[in-house]
């Protein structure tokens, strides 16, 4: 996989991805048992794209880009090369120029009228 990726960076920049793959399943109405909660969290696969650069010592950031159709924040991935943190946020820093800042502090956030919304 780490020869993969380095390959793969040598021909671009930065690879951007989204940073889970599906929003987060709903909160349960009451407690679960050990075994719902152990079954809940082997069937999450949503955070497959975090794994790669943690396995090979690739730096990534997450930014927020957005909200999806339920009015719930996602966000997407930028990945680089070994030691080219400074790709990332360049990169970073012109995507946040380009589509803005979305706040990330409020755990309920109402969008903007400009706000990009992903179904």
């Amino acid at each position: 996989m780490r020869r993969e990726l380095c390959e793969l960076l040598d021909e671009v920049d930065v690879l951007v991805t989204p940073t889970v793959t599906e929003g987060p399943f709903e909160l349960p109405e009451g407690p679960l048992s050990d075994s719902e909660f152990i079954s809940r969290l082997m069937g999450f696969t949503a955070g497959v794209n975090v794994f790669p650069p943690s396995l090979t010592g690739h730096p990534a950031l997450s930014m927020p880009c957005g909200v999806d159709s339920r009015d719930r924040p996602i966000g997407f991935q930028i990945i680089a090369g070994h030691y080219c943190e400074a790709a990332l946020y360049r990169v970073a820093f012109g995507l946040e120029a380009e589509i803005g800042a979305f706040p990330v502090s409020d755990r309920t956030p109402s969008p903007s009228a400009a706000s990009p919304v992903v179904s």
